[in-house]
C-alpha cells in the first residue's frame, strides 16, 4: 500500500512546539483542525480570554488535511427528514446559521489575504444525478421546503419518460441529463441543480495561514502546541504525558476524545482529466447502497473523486486496494476512462447519531463545550460553530440551535 498522500498538505507550514510543562489558562481547546482553529479565532476576536490549543498530531493533519476539499453550507440528511424530526422553524434557522458560516469563511479568507483559496464551483450549481424515482421524489420534497424557507430555488431536470410534475421541474430527453452531468452512464433519470454557494478549498492551508495571522495580531493571548496527546480529561484538567493543563473552560474540537461521534473513513483520489473546469457533480446510485453518493469536483485541472465511506475502517492493504478499485470502477462506468491517480488518501470523519454537528455546553459538565461531528460536510459547520461557542462564552444570549440538540 502506498503511503496516503493528500494534495492539500503539499505546502510549507510552520511547526509548533510540543508541551512539556503544566499550564493554566482561561480556555483550553483540544484539537488543531479547522474546528479548533476557528474556535480559537473567534475566542481571540470576540473575547478577552487567554487560550491554549493542543493537538495530538500536527496542526490540520486529521480530516482537515485529508478531506475532499469541498465547502458547502448544507446538511447531509434530507431536509424533509429533519423537518419531520425537529420542526420547520428550527431547521430553517439551522440553514441560516450555515449561510452565515459560509459568509464568515469567505470573510476570514479576505481578512488574511487568502482569497484564492476559495475556488467557486458555479456551473449553474452542483449537479446531483439520480438513478431511481424514490430518491428523486424525496429531493423534490426537500426542494419545496427550501422554497418555503426562502432559500435559493432548486431546479430539476427529469427524463421525459418519468411522470413527474411540479414547481422547478423540467422534463427533458434523458440525453440532456447525461450531457449536463458529463456522464456516459445511461442509468441516470434525473438531475438536481440547487444553486447554493459552494467551493473547492484547502482547509489545511486555511488553518495554517489563520494561525500565522493570529500569532501576529494576538502574540500574548494564546499558545499552540502540537504532538501533545491528551490522555485524560478530569473535571477542568487535561492530562498529558508531561503534565497537565487546567482551564476554566474546555472546548473539545476533535472526535478523538468523545464517544459522541463514531469514526468513519471517507476515501478520495485525484487525477487530471478532460472534465470541464469548475465542474462539480454528485452521483446518487440506488443500485449501490454501500456508497451514499460519489462526489466529483474539478478545478485547475485536478479532479477529486470522493467515496465510498466505511464505518470503523481497518486500513489494511486489502481494504485500501478494494476501495480504489471501486473508485476506478466508478470512473470507468461514469466517464469511460481509466484514471491514473496522482494522489490517494483518506480522512477519518466523526458521525454523530443524529447526523448533526454537536455545538454547545455539556449538560452534566458545564465547563466542557463541544464543537464536533463532521457528518460528511464539516468545513462551513466548523466556522459557524466556532463563532457560536465564542459568543456564548462571551456572555451573549443566542437563540436555541438545531446543533445543540444532543443529550449529554
Amino acid at each position: 500500500m502506498d503511503t496516503p498522500r493528500s494534495p492539500w498538505q503539499e505546502i510549507a507550514t510552520t511547526a509548533w512546539p510540543s508541551l512539556k510543562k503544566d499550564l493554566q489558562s482561561d480556555v483550553a481547546i483540544v484539537g488543531g483542525g479547522i474546528s479548533g482553529i476557528a474556535t480559537l479565532f473567534y475566542l481571540l476576536t470576540l473575547t478577552d480570554k487567554q487560550i491554549v490549543l493542543v493537538e495530538r498530531g500536527k496542526i490540520g493533519c486529521g480530516a482537515t488535511g485529508n478531506n475532499a476539499g469541498f465547502a458547502w453550507a448544507h446538511i447531509e440528511r434530507p431536509v424533509s427528514e429533519l423537518v419531520e424530526e425537529f420542526g420547520f422553524e428550527p431547521v430553517k434557522e439551522a440553514f441560516l446559521e450555515l449561510d452565515h458560516g459560509w459568509d464568515e469563511y469567505i470573510r476570514i479568507h479576505k481578512l488574511i489575504g487568502l482569497e484564492n483559496n476559495v475556488e467557486p464551483l458555479d456551473n449553474s450549481g452542483l449537479g446531483f444525478g439520480f438513478t431511481d424515482t424514490a430518491t428523486l421524489e424525496r429531493s423534490l420534497q426537500d426542494g419545496a421546503l427550501f422554497r418555503k424557507m426562502g432559500r435559493k430555488k432548486w431546479e430539476f431536470f427529469i427524463s421525459e419518460e418519468i411522470e413527474m410534475e411540479g414547481e422547478g421541474i423540467h422534463r427533458v430527453p434523458r440525453e440532456v441529463i447525461l450531457e449536463k452531468l458529463q456522464t456516459k452512464d445511461p442509468s441516470y433519470i434525473g438531475l438536481l441543480y440547487d444553486s447554493v454557494d459552494r467551493a473547492r478549498t484547502n482547509s489545511y492551508l486555511f488553518c495554517h495561514r489563520l494561525l500565522q495571522y493570529l500569532k501576529n495580531r494576538f502574540p500574548d493571548r494564546f499558545e499552540v502546541y502540537e504532538q501533545t496527546e491528551i490522555t485524560q480529561i478530569e473535571k477542568n484538567t487535561l492530562k498529558f504525558s508531561s503534565g497537565t493543563i487546567t482551564a476554566d473552560v474546555l472546548v473539545i474540537c476533535t472526535n478523538g476524545y468523545s464517544k459522541k461521534a463514531a469514526p468513519r473513513a471517507a476515501y478520495a483520489a485525484a487525477c487530471s482529466t478532460s472534465l470541464p473546469n469548475d465542474y462539480s457533480a454528485a452521483f446518487i446510485t440506488h443500485q449501490d447502497p454501500s456508497v451514499p453518493y460519489w462526489h466529483v469536483t474539478n478545478c485547475d485541472s485536478l479532479t477529486i473523486f470522493a467515496g465510498p465511506e466505511y464505518a470503523n475502517p481497518a486500513l489494511d492493504l486489502d481494504e485500501w486496494n478494494k476501495t480504489f478499485a471501486l473508485i476506478t470502477q466508478f470512473t470507468q462506468r461514469t466517464y469511460h476512462f481509466n484514471p491514473t491517480f496522482q494522489y490517494q488518501w483518506y480522512g477519518i470523519m466523526g458521525y454523530t447519531p443524529t447526523g448533526l454537528r454537536w455545538v454547545g455546553q455539556d449538560r452534566q459538565n458545564p465547563h466542557i463545550w463541544y464543537n464536533l461531528g463532521c457528518n460528511g460536510i464539516g468545513i462551513v459547520h466548523a466556522v459557524a460553530s466556532g463563532e457560536r461557542i465564542a459568543r456564548l462564552l462571551n456572555g451573549e444570549t443566542l437563540k436555541p440551535s438545531l446543533f445543540s440538540q444532543f443529550q449529554s
